[in-house]
């Protein structure tokens, strides 16, 4: 019996995620290097990172749900697609309140439904079980109940696959879903473009004297950031200037955001230079150049990327402010910075680990109505199950503490330093590298699964 050919049309209605996007990118190149097709129906920030690959096979989502819908029946006749792949399910949970690009509402789930074809989600961090809990909630209210019976039967055919680098390659107890091999890892850059790349930002001829440090903002993070006027990018500068104080080399911190984010660093061996967002292929090239990568998001798709290439640090906050202030001592840098944000604003110091969303307090479960309708509350839910939270595997990458003091400054220093501390990451990656390269690529699970649908893992039914 001959193997399905794979004719994926790919649903990425995010307006800021683009980890997710670039995810679901490398998959559907995976598809047509397998000799199946690949369509997209995106958001215009996901348009343009799948256009300059798949060209007019990746028609643009607008804010008009009913424009919307037309174009998704449009491909769905002229595709026939017999896989549906959604990047993420937040955007789609939303139903009509994803503003910026609806598309589901419950006479299109009926019809997403109705599809013969094979329905897939991505789940990036983990979180079908966040989601199964969410589905019980809402069906214990009866203003919500008719949207949990319309998402119920999709839900149950619905497929989940488990990207790595981000997932743990092998088998996880009471995990669902199928790991599968999302990239072809380590990532590789030509010297030439590397040296080209450390010349831009260190100096002609001085590609080797100085350190770079690649800071990755998500889109989403600065732009709610600004928005909520969370402080610290105000200051994160002087932060990373302190930590950097033991590097007796010229170190240039070159940051991905809207441009502006970072203010200048208070030393002149430490530059700070801000990036709009970059073409795909840039921001690799940065990346892979780069002696260290740091972000102060935990399950940023930015340090799976740099497994096998660069060490990747997230910097998380575990405390309130007053315990930051209780622990470091008089004359620390951070503890004048910290008392100067709460100084400026009450409040502005709390923990978070993926900045500027606050952990929730354990024991504080939210209502269904504000998990569906607050889709940038400053405060979320983050479940035991979801990676690099709780206590599932993921793929390597170094946490450390924002406020860390003399610990945190001793990391940074021995990562850019201590070739000892470089090999030990380089081993841990390795062995991670080692069980990524076993599994299968997106496309063979894909085809797989096509051959059995009622086979796997779905988001309600743990097959």
């Amino acid at each position: 019996m001959a193997e399905p050919k794979v004719r994926a049309l790919f649903v990425t209605p995010t307006w800021m995620a683009t980890g997710e996007t670039a995810t679901a990118l490398a998959l559907a190149e995976s598809i047509v290097s397998d000799g199946g097709d690949a369509w997209f129906l995106a958001s215009a920030p996901a348009a343009q990172i799948a256009r300059p690959r798949f060209g007019d096979r990746v028609r643009e989502m607008t804010g008009d749900l009913a424009a919307n819908q037309l174009e998704w029946r449009r491909l769905i006749e002229e595709v026939d697609p017999n896989v549906v792949v959604f990047s993420e399910l937040r955007s789609f949970l939303a139903l009509r309140l994803n503003r910026q690009y609806p598309l589901a509402d419950l006479k299109w789930l009926r019809e997403l439904n109705g599809l013969d074809a094979l329905l897939v989600a991505i789940d990036h961090v983990g979180s079908t079980p966040s989601v199964q809990k969410l589905m019980a909630r809402l069906s214990s209210h009866l203003f919500f109940r008719m949207i949990a019976n319309a998402w119920r039967p999709i839900f149950e055919r619905m497929c989940i696959l488990l990207p790595c680098p981000l997932h743990e390659p092998g088998k996880v107890e009471g995990r669902q879903g199928h790991p599968y091999r999302s990239m072809t890892m380590p990532l590789r850059l030509d010297e030439d473009v590397r040296a080209q790349v450390r010349a831009r930002y260190l100096g002609e001829g001085r590609q080797d004297e100085g350190a770079l440090i690649f800071h990755s903002v998500p889109r989403w993070s600065f732009r709610l950031s600004k928005a909520l006027k969370a402080p610290l990018y105000d200051y994160l500068g002087e932060i990373l200037t302190e930590y950097l104080g033991d590097v007796a080399e010229p170190v240039t911190i070159v940051s991905v955001n809207d441009g502006t984010l970072l203010r200048p660093s208070p030393a002149k061996r430490v530059r700070v230079v801000n990036l709009a967002g970059l073409p795909l292929s840039e921001f690799d090239a940065l990346l892979l150049s780069s002696d260290l990568v740091v972000t102060e998001n935990i399950v940023s798709f930015t340090l799976a990327k740099a497994v096998g290439s660069v060490p990747g640090v997230a910097l998380v906050n575990s405390w309130t402010s007053k315990e930051i202030l209780d622990r470091e001592p008089e004359g620390s840098e951070i503890r004048r910075l910290v008392a100067q944000a709460e100084r400026r604003r009450a409040g502005s110091v709390y923990p978070h680990v993926m900045y500027p969303m606050r952990v929730q307090d354990k024991g504080a479960a939210p209502s269904p109505r504000r998990l569906l309708l607050n889709a940038s509350a400053p405060s979320i839910p983050l479940p035991e199950e979801m990676i690099r939270v709780g206590g599932l595997p993921s793929s390597p990458f170094i946490r450390a503490e924002l406020y860390g003091g003399r610990e945190t400054r001793d990391l940074f220093r021995d990562l850019l330093c201590d070739e000892t501390r470089r090999r030990q990451v380089r081993a841990g990656d390795a062995a991670y590298l080692e069980r990524q390269r076993a599994l299968d690529e997106g496309a063979i699970v894909l085809k797989r699964l096509l051959a059995g649908r009622s086979l796997g893992d779905t988001v309600l039914v743990n097959g």
